[in-house]
């Protein structure tokens, strides 16, 4: 998978250091609540906070998420992640260029 210029694959540490802030972020109100997430890759995580997560019950869904908190804090906000998009990969890769284009 060719992630967009500037976004870098997660981790396996990191996946489950976020993995666990990001579950308890996700509140039931949350439209992700309840939804199998992975997450697969980050942007600059000190100066963005956005995550690229798989819905692996789905063949090809993706959510870009903007993190509310910080990650390299083990404080938790209690306001949840903000879904910037969601659909296939190359709606993804669609959505990044655009970023890209527009700065």
């Amino acid at each position: 998978m060719m992630l967009p210029r500037g976004w870098y694959k997660t981790s396996e540490i990191s996946v489950w250091l976020l993995s666990d802030k990001l579950d308890q972020a996700i509140g039931k109100s949350h439209v992700l609540y309840g939804r199998s997430l992975r997450i697969i890759a980050h942007e600059d995580l000190v100066n963005s906070g956005r995550l690229l997560c798989w819905h692996p019950d789905e063949e090809n869904l993706y959510t870009l998420l903007q993190l509310s908190w910080a990650q390299n804090s083990s404080e938790l906000c209690h306001a949840p992640p903000i879904v910037e998009m969601q659909g296939s990969f190359q709606d993804f890769l669609d959505y990044t260029e655009a970023e890209q284009l527009s700065d």
